[in-house]
């Protein structure tokens, strides 16, 4: 625990990680985990392959992806302009990682589909604003 965490952890933080890192409940957590996250994984598959602007190798694992995308646009500027209205969508810009042209987008399980598709359908707005000249950034 004093390598993974920033803060003092409780003593029922403790017996909650142990309780979860038993073997029977870990597979079971893993199991629903792994369940929700692929259909994150499938709508943004999806939105992947029919965006027209982004573009990513599909992670083999985990919940993040790193796709680039083919916007005059650096990616902090892209990724401000998603929060502001009528967007509001959050995503990571590539700079971040010193990797330009690359946003870090997640589909873990702690978002809804419809969140998801909600999201995907901003940033697939904003591109197409951006492209027909209605956005200023």
């Amino acid at each position: 625990k004093y390598y993974i965490s920033l803060h003092q952890q409780s003593r029922l933080d403790e017996v909650v990680g142990r309780a979860a890192l038993q073997p029977e409940k870990y597979w079971c957590l893993v199991k629903e985990t792994m369940a929700a996250a692929r259909v994150n994984y499938d709508i943004t598959s999806e939105w992947m392959q029919s965006n027209g602007a982004f573009k990513w190798v599909p992670p083999s694992g985990g919940f993040l992806s790193f796709p680039t995308y083919e916007l005059d646009l650096p990616s902090w500027d892209l990724c401000v302009r998603l929060l502001e209205k009528p967007y509001g969508t959050y995503i990571l810009p590539g700079s971040c990682y010193g990797v330009e042209g690359h946003v870090r987008l997640g589909f873990g399980p702690g978002t809804s589909a419809q969140t998801m598709r909600a999201g995907l359908a901003q940033i697939s707005a904003f591109v197409e604003d951006y492209r027909a000249g209605r956005v200023n950034v």
